[in-house]
């Protein structure tokens, strides 16, 4: 027998007991045999890996000279952190300065309206204001000292706030979740984002509530505040001579375009409406009589639009409105959670789910599973509920999916759940996508990028609550062996936001130099891998400098998410101080895992918590001149679970926990446990 036929016949029973052909079966070797089994029923299998990010996976097969798997997930994370640092730059170089500058000279405007003041209610009113004023400006500047008459009241909101628990607010007096002004997110980096975060969450939380259950009393004192308020937004002036209300616009454009509009009642609603009520009166005298505040609360009830979303705490129904100065933003993902909540679903749903969100979105996985596996229909009203949204959000057209960066990133998301539909009969199409795991594959990934967008807008998106319930061929390849997810819609729509999102930035005035130019770099890259998937979907075989491309996503992906040692000194942690190239950002931004929390149930004092761990290593079977090949590839890891509202977590306690909560058990269908 000649000397080569025994090691052939090996390799075919080899291949045969994979159950698995392919024309580099040498890599069938890194698969235990029960991955190797999963890979035979589906050509695809997964494994977590401790890599910190999806490009160590990429360059690491580069190096090994292995045919490349380009999924969905690494440009969706590139996105994720041009969109991170895009905000991260905005916030320290333009919004914080105008901030400070906005509530210190609404602060002086209000102290001289005080002394001017005859009217002992109008007095109170406006001295309320400085205090409310004081609590954000006293964390933006450093060193600043609250005037003297509210100095006792702004100590002890700080003290609340610091306290880290649900209590009543001794400047706006009502309940307040105080839990939520604990830093998370990129807000976690540095000293300077820690003190935007608390101001900018207290604007964003605290509301001059109308009258609501029967608080006539406080509503009143609250809406003449407001009214005040509103009216020093449109009159005072800074140092320069600038209008105040100009600072307040630009952050609050870029901030509506970044993530939505305020689900509640703006400034200038109020002052509108108050100019109207009022006549030629000055405000300081108007809202002085009770009669002429209670008409006022009249008309805005009926006249100004309502908030949609519930986000505090003591309520038993409905939704408190009011004005707030720079009130969280309306989402679709916090509004699919209030709808499919108690007391939206009567039989005590307490906590919604990630697939909630994916469900609405459209992806008919996820609505199985919540029937099927979570037993969700068991609460009467919600399926109703859910298919309900999910007609609604069928329905949207592009313009309502491109009126900003949120609802296109959650478009792309949307596209990424759909199903591929093969469009010819030479369309290169891998076996794993016709598999009948692959829809959880799509459903690990799109969680794993829903979890990034609700992480970087923690801030600013108003976050959903539960009511509170007090009753309970032929022809040599190209050496670079390679195939992109077939999902070019999805690598398009990134291309789009990504131009989108630089051009608004751009307009805006907010852009940063570094984040700009890696911008540029990823839509070129998005559109490209766009084209190779409509291309592979079309029969049309890879060029050879396309599959080098494609072996480079890697790197590519590494260039696009690490910043130079001078921008991270500013915008990411206080720790940075390091020539290590593979931690010039930081420890916790060289890492991909971290955590946000999504939804409160204050009936159990939980939170919802998402979080995207270390990324998963993907083989897969694909497609290439007319051979198959086991591919290697990246993906997020997906958990979901909850904490206690006074343990809300942040990326650091996340990436140090140890073990890790198990995923969900549906990614068990292609996720193999070590």
């Amino acid at each position: 027998m000649a000397r080569w036929v025994l090691p052939v016949l090996l390799l075919l029973a080899g291949i045969a007991v994979a159950g698995v052909r392919v024309a580099n079966p040498d890599l069938l070797k890194e698969l235990s045999a029960p991955e190797q089994a999963v890979l035979a029923k589906q050509g695809m299998v997964a494994r977590t890996t401790d890599a910190d990010q999806m490009y160590d996976i990429y360059n690491d097969a580069a190096e090994k000279k292995l045919p490349i798997l380009v999924t969905t997930d690494p440009m969706l994370h590139v996105f994720h952190i041009l969109y991170d640092y895009s905000l991260r730059t905005a916030e320290l170089d333009y919004f914080y300065p105008a901030m400070e500058r906005m509530l210190a000279s609404l602060l002086d405007y209000e102290l001289a309206q005080y002394a001017q003041a005859r009217e002992p209610v109008v007095k109170r009113a406006l001295l309320e204001n400085v205090a409310y004023l004081a609590v954000p400006l006293s964390y933006l500047r450093l060193g600043f000292e609250a005037p003297k008459p509210v100095a006792g009241l702004v100590q002890a909101e700080r003290a609340l706030i610091d306290a880290d628990s649900v209590a009543r607010s001794a400047v706006m007096g009502y309940k307040e979740d105080f839990t939520q002004y604990k830093p998370r997110g990129h807000y976690t980096r540095n000293e300077n984002f820690r003190r935007y975060f608390r101001a900018m969450m207290y604007i964003g939380r605290m509301t001059f509530r109308l009258p609501y259950e029967g608080d006539k009393k406080l509503a009143l004192k609250l809406t003449r505040r407001a009214i005040l308020l509103a009216g020093a937004l449109e009159s005072a002036k800074t140092d320069s001579g600038a209008p105040v209300k100009e600072l307040w616009q630009r952050v609050y454009d870029a901030t509506v375009y970044m993530v939505g509009k305020s689900d509640d009642i703006l400034p200038g609603q109020y002052y509108t409406l108050a100019r109207r009520l009022a006549g030629d009166a000055p405000l300081a005298t108007w809202v002085a009589a009770d009669s002429n505040v209670l008409q006022f609360c009249k008309a805005a009830a009926e006249e100004l639009a309502q908030p949609k979303i519930l986000s505090d705490v003591g309520i038993v129904s409905g939704i408190p409105a009011g004005m707030r100065l720079m009130g969280q933003r309306y989402i679709p993902d916090s509004h699919i959670f209030h709808n499919l909540t108690y007391d939206r679903i009567p039989d005590l749903r307490y906590l919604p789910m990630g697939l909630d969100v994916m469900a609405v979105l459209g992806s008919d996985r996820a609505r199985e599973y919540l029937v099927n596996l979570y037993h969700q229909d068991t609460f009467p009203g919600y399926l109703a509920k859910l298919d309900s949204m999910r007609a609604v959000f069928a329905g949207f057209d592009s313009t309502q999916w491109s009126q900003n960066a949120y609802y296109g990133w959650l478009y792309a998301l949307k596209l990424n759940l759909e199903p591929v539909k093969a469009t010819g009969r030479k369309s290169l199409l891998a076996t794993f996508v016709r598999s009948q795991a692959y829809p959880d594959k799509t459903l690990v990934s799109t969680c794993g990028s829903w979890t990034q967008l609700r992480h970087d807008t923690i801030l600013y998106a108003k976050q959903s609550y539960t009511s509170e319930d007090f009753h309970r061929l032929e022809r040599k390849p190209p050496p670079d062996v390679a195939y992109v997810e077939p999902k070019s819609a999805v690598f398009a729509q990134l291309a789009r936001i990504g131009t989108d999102l630089q051009a608004k930035l751009r307009a805006l005035g907010v852009v940063n130099a570094e984040v700009d130019k890696k911008l540029t770099t990823f839509v070129d890259h998005s559109a490209r891998f766009a084209r190779i998937a409509k291309d592979e979907m079309a029969g049309v075989r890879m060029s050879a400098a396309d599959g080098t491309f494609c072996k480079g996503v890697g790197g590519i992906q590494k260039d696009l998410t690490t910043f130079s040692e001078e921008f991270a000194a500013r915008y990411a942690s206080d720790s940075t101080h390091t020539k290590d190239p593979r931690r010039r950002i930081s420890n916790e931004d060289r890492k991909m895992a971290l955590v946000t929390d999504v939804h409160t149930d204050p009936n159990f004092n939980r939170v919802l918590e998402e979080a995207a761990g270390n990324p998963c290593k993907v083989y897969a079977v694909v497609p290439f001149y007319g051979k198959q090949y086991l591919a290697v590839g990246a993906c997020f890891s997906y958990y979901e679970f909850t904490k206690p509202m006074s343990g809300r977590m942040t990326d650091e306690e996340w990436q140090a926990l140890s073990p890790k909560p198990p995923m969900p058990v549906w990614t068990q269908s292609f996720i193999v446990a070590p």
